[in-house]
């Protein structure tokens, strides 16, 4: 039953609905039981959903078509309130913040601005593919180069990787 034969991200919100982006498919929600595809808009999409990640409001953050931000509210789909592009990965914190690994940085949406990352605040030029959230509310980015940085308390620290592992890419936190 899922919209497309790939599955590119994988989410649930605080309802336990698993939401589904798919290459080629759009979405696809999973609940009580059952998976149904969500209509998306068909005259501009080409069903590209790369990363999504459900807020505490409802919506539905997404990367999709040409990695670019879009929020569905339930209802309809409709562009981002800031123009970010070539977005990996997709984080909602604990305070809502969306955070956006995009293929050559990092950026935040607070609910009015975006802050980007860079190596003025210690993040190297990278695609970053992975984020995750720790229990005390620290952030955990990985890289398509490798680095692991964590950002709390307003700082973000690079963390050194294994000689072993440097340099393979980072596709998953937990």
């Amino acid at each position: 039953g899922l919209p497309a034969r790939a599955a590119l991200s994988v989410s649930s919100d605080e309802r336990g609905d698993v939401w589904i982006g798919t290459l080629g498919g759009g979405i696809g929600r999973w609940r009580r039981g059952r998976l149904r595809p969500l209509a998306l808009p068909s005259r501009t999409w080409r069903g590209l959903v790369f990363a999504l990640a459900p807020d505490r409001s409802g919506r539905l953050w997404m990367s999709a078509e040409r990695e670019d931000l879009f929020i569905f509210d339930g209802q309809r789909i409709r562009a981002g309130p800031a123009f970010v592009h070539g977005i990996k990965s997709i984080l909602v914190d604990r305070h809502d913040r969306v955070w956006m690994g995009r293929k050559d940085g990092l950026s935040v949406w607070d609910g009015k601005e975006l802050k980007t990352f860079g190596p003025s605040e210690g993040l190297e030029p990278a695609d970053v593919r992975a984020l995750a959230e720790d229990g005390s509310g620290a952030i955990w980015i990985g890289t398509g180069r490798g680095d692991v940085y964590r950002h709390r308390d307003g700082r973000l620290e690079s963390l050194q990787a294994r000689a072993a592992t440097r340099g393979a890419a980072v596709w998953a936190l937990g």
